[in-house]
């Protein structure tokens, strides 16, 4: 059935692709790698230069040391993992025996959604390689919107 190979497929990107990320945005922790701007000198002037919510927030706590490379890195690590999990859930969804219409109908709306939002994003902000593989899964998820038939569950087949 086209509808379940193009869903499954965009929610295989979803997971992988934000996992993957995560992982490499983790290696940036610790080593400069594929997130860490090209510069050296760059990573040091971020991980000095606080950020706004940081400054607001000392009045209640001096414990808060929020850099500019730190909510970087974080930011890159958590949209990763929300990919993925996002991705995970959408699998997992389609295991189980949901064959009401609604079900089907709001599981669908949130792939799309999120993809949607996501390669957008991508392609604002990044560069070609990440929006690609955006782009991909999110033409999975519109390919399946027009291959469902009404009333198809997502029963694994």
């Amino acid at each position: 059935m086209k509808f379940m190979k193009y869903f499954k497929a965009g929610a295989w990107i979803l997971t992988l692709a934000g996992f993957a990320h995560a992982a490499v945005a983790a290696f940036d922790v610790f080593f400069a790698g594929a997130f860490s701007p090209a510069s050296g000198n760059a990573i040091t002037v971020l991980k000095a230069t606080s950020i706004n919510i940081a400054e607001w927030l000392k009045g209640s706590s001096t414990s808060i040391t929020a850099s500019a490379w730190g909510a970087y890195i974080g930011f890159a690590i958590a949209v990763g993992l929300l990919m993925g999990f996002i991705g995970l859930i959408l699998l997992l969804a389609v295991k189980g025996d949901a064959t009401s219409s609604s079900r089907n109908n709001a599981l669908l709306s949130a792939a799309l959604w999120v993809s949607g939002v996501m390669s957008v994003i991508s392609v604002l902000f990044y560069f070609w390689f990440p929006s690609t593989i955006l782009v991909a899964g999110l033409v999975c998820f519109v390919l399946a919107r027009f291959n469902r038939v009404e009333g198809e569950g997502y029963a694994a087949r």
